[in-house]
């Protein structure tokens, strides 16, 4: 059977059936298997796509140096996402419940490491992604009505728009997960729409003006392989850094696996849904780019990276291909897109709150259910939305979140290593999905060398967010002295 990692004891809330998966516990205490093929495709897609493809291309092309290389460093940071998500199928038909990363992590290294995870996760990292993801769809929602440039007031309006999204998040996903369940299909099938005309209008210009002298696609294409900027080398520095920040963009590509104790029949619809759902991304993402590149000269991208302005080469795109309409236009579809993220994001951060809450690790409380033929998490739900609220009254969310960037790789890195620990401590174990052994070790090769990169490049932020897991280990052991070995809300016989 499933054990908690040295101590022999069948994991809390996990029981093992006659194949020797490890399942949802007793009856009562899990959400039920709704989420079909759809719904998984939904969420996954709706949870990937949200600003970062509208904002992030300029900061690309700044780091890589090229627009080739820009172009390829979409597509490497596309394969590390699918290379994880890949690894993280093989870990979700094992382990088929909720929680991800916390109930892999609790499962190959014990409580400790997975206490770590869910203090530094549930607490800053996933409120604080469903904050500034609110945010950023407050400021576009606001945008048009400010055309020039975002005074205070936008700003306190935009934040306001803000709370009022994760409020209705929050709400929906608490009271019924049917509701969120179509909220989240509805806006993933506008999001794809609005990325799928971003596409179409960038290769119709593709197509008319790359053959012609003087156009931003003839110059820029033709010129792909040059530096924009002949003073600095093109290097390899550089286009990790790239692919760092392309991958902000990936960000979500594991929230299925958070949800996975929902999902019907996951052995078949997890594997389907990766295959599906990121590689149509990363195809998206890539198109969007040359869009970008077919319409838009390199200073222009260039000088909103430059600015920081957010979703601004998206803004200058739909100026430039649509015109004065563009400036309406834009702000709506990355609207549209980044609302779809915060619910898939609140969706899947709300069943961490509540995995977490079932083993003990956060307060009993937070397990709790609403009654019914569909029973929603919404203690954990309210505590996540209170949370994010909490933060978007706060000052700079960026830099709280770029404290735990490279927290949030550390994990991906550990997660990963939980599925070699367990093909050696559970080697006997049904594993209805089996990656080849090499893809788990390269994921892990490439996450410590871009945590490596985040630590050179961010050590202050580094050493915050280093500090702030430390404390956990205390909280930890204190909590354990306090009230005891937490035990699950349902316990398993061997």
């Amino acid at each position: 059977p499933a054990t908690k990692a040295g101590t022999g004891q069948c994991l809390p809330g996990m029981a093992e059936d006659r194949e020797g998966l490890i399942d949802g516990g007793a009856e009562g205490t899990t959400l039920q298997r709704t989420i079909g093929l759809p719904s998984a495709v939904a969420l996954t897609v709706g949870s990937i796509i949200g600003s970062g493809i509208f904002g992030t291309p300029g900061i690309i092309l700044l780091r890589a140096n090229t627009i080739a290389l820009s172009i390829f460093a979409w597509i490497a940071a596309g394969f590390v996402a699918f290379a994880g998500a890949i690894c993280y199928i093989e870990l979700g038909t094992m382990i088929q419940v909720s929680g991800g990363e916390y109930a892999y992590i609790l499962t190959a290294f014990g409580p400790l490491p997975a206490f770590l995870y869910v203090w530094t996760s549930g607490l800053i990292s996933r409120p604080g992604s469903l904050a500034i993801i609110a945010l950023v769809c407050g400021e576009n929602i606001v945008l048009p009505f400010y055309p020039d440039s975002m005074d205070t007031e936008g700003m306190y309006l935009s934040k306001t728009v803000a709370v009022v999204i994760v409020v209705i998040i929050t709400l929906v996903n608490s009271f019924n997960v049917n509701w969120a369940v179509r909220l989240q299909e509805a806006l993933s099938l506008l999001q794809f729409l609005a990325l799928a005309v971003v596409c179409f209008a960038g290769l119709v210009f593709l197509i008319k003006d790359a053959g012609t002298n003087g156009t931003n696609a003839h110059t820029n294409f033709r010129s792909s392989f040059s530096p924009y900027c002949s003073e600095r080398e093109v290097t390899g520095y550089g286009f990790l850094s790239a692919v760092l920040a392309c991958l902000w963009s990936f960000d979500g590509w594991n929230n299925l696996n958070m949800v996975t104790g929902e999902l019907k029949r996951p052995e078949v619809n997890l594997p389907r849904t990766i295959f599906i759902a990121v590689p149509l991304v990363t195809t998206l993402y890539v198109l969007a780019v040359v869009s970008y590149y077919a319409v838009l000269p390199q200073a222009s991208m260039l000088s909103c990276a430059r600015e920081e302005e957010n979703d601004g080469v998206a803004i200058a795109f739909g100026q430039e291909a649509m015109g004065v309409a563009g400036h309406a236009i834009l702000p709506l579809f990355i609207a549209l897109s980044t609302f779809a993220a915060a619910n898939g994001t609140g969706f899947s951060g709300g069943r961490l709150v509540h995995a977490a809450a079932l083993e003990g690790h956060f307060p009993a409380f937070l397990a709790k259910l609403t009654e019914g033929k569909e029973p929603a998490p919404m203690a954990a739900m309210c505590f996540q939305g209170a949370l994010a609220v909490a933060m978007l009254m706060m000052g700079d969310l960026n830099s709280l979140l770029a404290y735990f960037s490279v927290c949030a790789w550390v994990f991906y890195l550990l997660t990963v290593a939980c599925l070699l620990r367990l093909r050696r401590t559970h080697p006997t174990m049904r594993r209805p999905f089996r990656v080849w052994l090499v893809l788990p070790i390269v994921f892990c090769m490439i996450a410590a060398v871009l945590v490596l990169v985040i630590t050179v490049t961010q050590t202050v932020d580094a050493l915050i967010a280093s500090a702030f897991v430390v404390v956990g280990i205390p909280i930890y052991y204190a909590k354990l002295r306090w009230f005891g070995q937490p035990s699950s809300s349902f316990s398993v016989q061997r």
